[in-house]
């Protein structure tokens, strides 16, 4: 969770109020929030990894692991 929102972070114009306003709004989980698992999943077919061709990617949890996190905290 902290190297997502340290990447937000670098993405909004942090020295502005406008920017320090919109990162204090940010909120980040690991895994699905507890009031969100049981409501219904929408899915975008615009924007499926499968229309990405078969290129590579990597999640965030394997950067994380290669940046020295133990696996149970990203997990």
């Amino acid at each position: 969770d902290h190297i997502v929102s340290r990447t937000v972070r670098g993405m909004l114009p942090w020295s502005k109020p406008r920017g320090k306003e919109a990162f204090r709004r940010l909120r980040v989980f690991r895994g699905t929030p507890d009031d969100l698992v049981d409501t219904q999943k929408v899915s975008f077919e615009e924007a499926s990894i499968d229309r990405l061709g078969h290129g590579e990617y990597i999640s965030v949890g394997e950067i994380s692991i290669a940046l020295g996190v133990k696996k149970e905290a990203v997990m």
